[in-house]
């Protein structure tokens, strides 16, 4: 049984998130090494919360979807994180709408 979902708003979404993600983090790597750690931190995250979506849309079960859709959960609860220590270390203002 496959699995599939015609073009998921979920996926659209966690490609969106994940360029406006990059181009933050493109901007913070200048900002020195602790903004640098947070950016690498953020890129792995934030981009697989997508690339776990998407490889959910091909699942071969209903279980491995539910499984592949709560890895990509979980890597959006670490981006939160991450973007949490971002503001709380000041090396981005909060509210900022991901703009350093």
């Amino acid at each position: 049984m496959c699995v599939r979902v015609s073009k998921s708003i979920i996926c659209e979404r966690a490609f969106e998130f994940a360029i406006r993600i990059l181009k933050v983090c493109q901007q913070l790597w200048q900002r020195g090494p602790i903004a640098r750690h947070i950016a690498s931190q953020l890129m792995r995250c934030a981009t697989s919360i997508g690339s776990n979506a998407e490889e959910a849309q091909d699942a071969q079960t209903k279980p491995d979807y539910i499984a592949k859709m709560a890895v990509s959960r979980k890597e959006s609860r670490e981006t939160l994180y991450w973007l949490r220590i971002a503001v709380r270390t000041e090396v981005v203002k909060a509210g900022s709408a991901l703009s350093p």
